[in-house]
């Protein structure tokens, strides 16, 4: 037995430790570590599982599952499915893709999104992907129009005249 008191400051408090495996929201490096068709267990119907190994120095070695619902019962899950799975071959430099495993191995970058389930809970989702060598950097923010200069040889009046 070994008293904690001393190590903690009083006490290890469990409620203050964030044990949640979300990825903070960003842009990472990462390498397909594994792609499967898997067999939904509800539906039957088949999908696409992708692990993601992350590579960035921040979230070295976490990982993060995506499927993607190719045989979906419904076409406009199949179809936001095939245009993930698109982005996802672009990304990573295949034209055209025969078999999961021309997938792993494959090194992208993903920016990583964090949203509430309808349960509450947290959960992280692949929001876009890049090649590897893209810069990782945030979109860029809007900027104002620039505003119209004075027109020429009426600097004696300022912008708006004289009324």
């Amino acid at each position: 037995m070994g008293n904690l008191t001393g190590m903690f400051g009083g006490g290890f408090k469990a409620d203050e430790v964030d044990t949640s495996d979300i990825i903070p929201e960003g842009s990472y490096k990462a390498i397909i570590s594994n792609a499967e068709l898997k067999i939904a267990k509800t539906s039957g119907a088949t999908y696409l599982s992708l692990e993601f190994s992350m590579l960035s120095p921040s979230v070295n070695g976490r990982k993060h599952w995506e499927n993607l619902n190719l045989a979906h019962e419904k076409e406009s899950v199949r179809a936001i499915a095939k245009k993930q799975l698109a982005k996802i071959c672009k990304a990573v430099g295949i034209g055209d893709l025969t078999d999961t495993s021309q997938l792993c191995g494959k090194k992208l970058q993903v920016t990583m999104s964090v949203r509430t389930d309808d349960a509450g809970d947290k959960r992280n989702s692949v929001k876009r992907v890049a090649p590897w060598n893209a810069a990782a950097t945030q979109p860029p923010a809007a900027q104002a129009p620039a505003m119209p200069s004075a027109p020429a040889g009426d600097d004696d009046e300022g912008f708006w005249g004289n009324e």
